[in-house]
């Protein structure tokens, strides 16, 4: 493995894990066009070219994964420096909604890179009388953006929900785009909790 310079004062440990995954998740993109263009070239049936799932198994704590996330970002290393990553509670995305109603789904509906935290415990929205499950439209318009922008723009999310409870929460539609939209980096059990 190669040695890199470190700033003591702002890394984690994790460093290298994270930027492994995401280095990954790159790849995976790439790839992904690659076989888009093998079929579009060749007339290969869709289905006979399926992806298979894995699992990445992360074995620090959220909040190391979201410093590195920042690290990373900080540093210039995603796309030139010029990536821009906001990360923001799901909770308060929902009181914006309440008080600004569905311009608060159009400004994410952009091709910026966004983390939402702590999916699947917000309540629904409500603006002037009409509720609204405001994360799952969040989750389908930015897979819709995703799909248009030939999966360049990222969507990350934390949760510590399992796939069955966000189902139950945001319906089998927002689970079917979350299947495509995610790569599961699934947190070890025997991680500690920071908040403790």
């Amino acid at each position: 493995m190669h040695r890199f310079f470190v700033d003591d004062q702002f890394a984690t440990s994790q460093d290298s894990s994270v930027a492994m995954i995401m280095a990954y998740d790159m790849l995976i993109v790439y790839l992904q066009q690659e076989i888009e263009k093998l079929e579009s070239n060749n007339n290969y049936n869709q289905n006979s070219m399926k992806q298979s799932s894995s699992k990445l198994f992360w074995t620090g704590n959220k909040t190391e994964l979201i410093e590195l996330i920042y690290a990373l970002h900080s540093s210039g290393a995603i796309h030139s420096g010029t990536a821009d990553i906001k990360e923001l509670a799901c909770r308060t995305i929902v009181l914006n909604f309440n008080h600004l109603g569905f311009k608060t789904i159009e400004d994410y509906g952009n091709t910026k890179s966004f983390c939402f935290d702590d999916l699947g415990i917000e309540s629904p929205g409500r603006f002037y009388g009409k509720d609204l499950n405001v994360m799952g439209e969040l989750l389908l318009s930015r897979y819709d953006l995703y799909l248009q922008s030939k999966r360049r723009t990222k969507t990350h999310a934390t949760t510590n929900f399992g796939a069955d409870e966000l189902e139950e929460f945001y319906g089998n539609r927002v689970r079917s785009r979350m299947r495509e939209l995610f790569n599961l980096i699934a947190f070890d059990e025997g991680v500690g909790d920071k908040r403790k």
